[in-house]
Formats: C-alpha cells, structure tokens, sequence
C-alpha cells in the first residue's frame, strides 16, 4: 500500500528526499519503519524530524529520546525541536490544539527548507491514516462544511512552498498496528489521545464505534471513500474554473506559476502587470513602502543568501508563510493581507519573492528574516513596477 502511495504521489520523480514527521505513537512510527524499507528501492533520502510541544513534562521528554533511538537504530538523521505551544496559544488567541499544529508544521517545514538548501528540494511526510480522514470528514459536518471542506485531508498539500503528503491516508489504524507488532516494532502511547475533552477524540472513541456498530461496519471507509469523491468534484470545478474566459468572474482571485527572476537583469511578468529589475545595491533600502502590494516598491535582500538558487516571483498561495523582519516567529500571508485590508480578489495579483521553498519579500511590506543586510554584505536590490500598458 506504501509502494503504490508513493507511486500515485510521484515520488521519487517528484522529489528524493522525505522528512518524516514522527511524534512517535503507532501511525508515525509505521510510516518511518516502512519508508525505510521501500526507500532503497526507490532511491528515496529519509530524515526524521521531532518537536517536543512542551505539553506532557516527562511523558513528551521519553517520547522524544524514543524516536531519536529508533531514528538511530534505523542510521536515519533526526533533527529535533522544541516549541512552547501554551505561550504561542496565549500569544495569538488560539486553542492548544490549533496552536500545537501550527508550531509542528513550522517546524516541520523550516527543517525541510534546510535541507533542501543543501541540494534537492524535500518533501514531508505525515501518517495521516484513513481513519484521521473519517475522523475529519465527520468533524466538518458537524460544524458544517463545503464541499470544499467535506473533501478532508488531502493527499498533498504546499506548507508556503514545501510539499506535503500523506502516504498512508488509504491504510486504516487497525492495520498499521498489526503492522508493527508483526515487524516486533514498539511505539508510544500518548495520554492525550484519552481525553474526552477533545472533540476529536470523542468522535474517535465514541461517535465512529457508535457508527459502527448500528450504522455501518465500515463507516471508516465509507467516510473516506466520500471524502475521494468530494474532492475529484472540488478539484473539477477548479479546472472548470481557470478555463473561464478572463475577465468571466472578477470575484475569483488569480494564481500563477513562478517565473525565474534575471539577478542581475530585467523580468516582465505579464501575468501580474508587473517589471522586475535587479542590480548590485549601494545602499540598504529601509522604507517599507505605503501599502502591501502597492507600486512602484523597492527592497534590500543580503544577494550571498541566494547562493546558487534561484530568486522566483509568483502569486499567492493558500498556506503561504513568511518570517518578517523585526517579527518573532513566522505569519501566514493571508493574515498579512487581512491586516493590511488587501481585499480578497487582489491578493491573487501582489507579486511574492521567493528562494528555495521561502519567502523572502512581498513589494509594500518587510523583508523576511534572515535575508536582511548586515555589515558589509553584497546588497541585491530589487524594483518592482506596473507596466506600462
């Protein structure tokens, strides 16, 4: 089932390199173990990657010298990391839950970044199961959901621009667990799954064995099997949708591929309305411009950091996140806009910079972290213009 999940997600042509998110109970410690079987035939470069949420005291400590044993075991690099969720949840008026997901995938996508850095983009890999999607679907309805929203937990997503799959999203938990103990494989077991005060784990422990037992025996599959064909029709009527003839619906925001910027040299990108110019800068820009989005707009970015990648503009993308400048911690693009009043059918138009999977500059707002001037650095600068029609 893993082979042929990998397969349909195009790995290894896609990408050969995996971060392997491991928490360490069963599904996790499943996908590590059986992607380090198959990787070798498929030519795929496993990494695992940890972060301890500072939830559980001495329970998350054992978790995580667990999965940096069997990491070792295995000859697989881990990298680690630790996040104070209270704080973060207190910080942005968030549940716990909704805090704790938001750190892992930052994590979790800042260590896929690094690496790739050092030659070839990586993926992550999480081990959402069939029964998360089942889990999720029913959640959605329950609170009432699109057929956007009915369609659950996608196979792949973008986290801004690292990929996410979810290779075992067609293998119920009852399988993964005789999987393990086949394999004489041991896992953690967090008490936090327990509790019933967490409305996933009521509709886990209550709702779906409810379900199966006076409803439907396989309520698990059926659940994700409607959740496949929610999706194909969703992801229809967005092809439906781009054939419109331009100008059909203005409500709709535009999207594009990336466009390669000339560093130095001169880029249209017709798509946007816009020119790129790029030069050797004499001195770091400062002003941050009058509005996100608004032109003409110029920026100072540290020209070393590009190395041997290359500088992209694009349009906005759902999940887009970026680490600004004299900011703690990193900030979806779509709060970015929201804040700045960029109305929802713009957004799609704002040219976004970026290198290597991250974002380095959106025109009329800061630079990100990490890609400012300091000291006598080669300064790349960067103009962003309307065409003249």
């Amino acid at each position: 089932q893993l082979r042929r999940s990998l397969r349909t997600l195009g790995i290894p042509a896609r990408t050969k390199r995996m971060l392997v998110a491991v928490s360490g109970g069963a599904d996790s410690v499943a996908l590590l173990v059986g992607l380090q079987r198959v990787a070798p035939g498929l030519g795929i470069q496993l990494r695992v990657a940890h972060l301890h949420h500072g939830l559980r005291g001495a329970e998350a400590d054992a978790d995580a010298r667990f999965v940096r044993a069997l990491a070792k075991r295995l000859k697989i690099l881990c990298v680690t990391g630790r996040a104070d969720v209270r704080a973060l949840a207190r910080k942005e008026k968030i549940s716990i839950e909704m805090a704790a997901r938001a750190a892992r995938y930052a994590f979790l996508a800042d260590a896929a970044r690094r690496w790739g850095r050092r030659g070839g983009a990586a993926a992550i890999a999480t081990a959402h199961t069939m029964n998360d999607q089942a889990e999720t679907v029913l959640l959605r309805l329950a609170r009432g959901a699109g057929l956007r929203g009915l369609a659950g937990i996608p196979p792949e997503r973008l986290e801004g621009e690292v990929r996410v799959v979810r290779p075992l999203l067609g293998v119920r938990r009852a399988a993964i667990e005789v999987f393990l103990k086949e394999a004489g494989q041991a896992w953690r077991e967090d008490s936090s799954n327990d509790d019933r005060a967490m409305l996933r784990n009521r509709v886990r422990h209550e709702v779906l064995p409810l379900l199966a037992a006076r409803l439907n025996p396989r309520i698990v599959e059926t659940l994700a099997r409607t959740a496949e064909i929610l999706r194909g029709e969703n992801e229809s009527r967005v092809g439906a949708s781009l054939a419109t003839p331009a100008g059909a619906d203005k409500r709709r925001p535009y999207k594009m591929g990336s466009i390669t910027v000339r560093v130095p040299g001169e880029t249209r990108v017709p798509e946007l309305g816009v020119g790129v110019e790029t030069c050797e800068g004499r001195k770091v820009i400062r002003e941050r411009g009058k509005a996100v989005g608004a032109l003409p707009a110029r920026a100072s970015i540290a020209w070393a950091r590009l190395g041997r990648r290359k500088l992209v503009v694009r349009s906005w993308r759902a999940g887009d996140r970026m680490a600004p400048l004299g900011m703690a911690g990193s900030k979806k693009l779509q709060d970015v806009f929201v804040d700045a009043k960029v109305p929802a059918a713009r957004r799609g138009r704002v040219p976004v910079f970026a290198c290597g999977g991250e974002i380095v500059w959106i025109p009329g707002y800061r630079v990100a972290r990490g890609w400012e001037i300091r000291g006598g650095e080669r300064i790349l600068e960067i103009r962003v213009a309307g065409e003249k029609k």
